[in-house]
């Protein structure tokens, strides 16, 4: 009888690791699905970006994050994976210039977890202004 509690326990164990591992598969999902495929059909990381006046801004590892701030711009969108029109809406936030760079170049974000600087997504990075480049 005692060989059996112990193989009853062993099986128990084992299927509430399965269980375990299941709930983290399941809750490991909605991050998979934020990975798309950018236009050369790769996959690609869908990372939220800004939506204002129709021109989309993207957050960049090598922008300087203390870049001056300038004036308020207005509202902006932040939008998830997609093109500039059709990207869904997730969150709305308040714009501000990048002290002596054109709003067509940069933006900055102070408003909770969007906070820092965005860059149009069609300027090349050898045309950063030298104030947005990281020291």
């Amino acid at each position: 009888m005692t060989s059996d509690a112990t193989s009853g326990c062993a099986d128990t164990e084992h299927m509430l690791s399965k269980a375990a591992f299941t709930v983290i598969v399941l809750a490991a999902l909605p991050l998979l699905s934020a990975c798309g495929t950018d236009a050369s059909g790769t996959d690609a990381d869908c990372i939220a970006r800004i939506r204002y006046e129709g021109v989309i801004y993207r957050p960049h590892d090598e922008l300087n994050q203390a870049a001056p701030q300038g004036g308020e711009l207005g509202k902006g969108d932040v939008v998830d994976c997609g093109e500039a029109d059709s990207a869904p809406k997730v969150d709305e936030v308040t714009v501000f210039s990048v002290k002596g760079v054109a709003p067509s170049i940069a933006l900055k974000v102070e408003q909770g977890s969007w906070r820092g600087i965005y860059v149009a997504e069609d300027v090349l990075r050898s045309a950063w202004p030298p104030i947005l480049r990281s020291p």
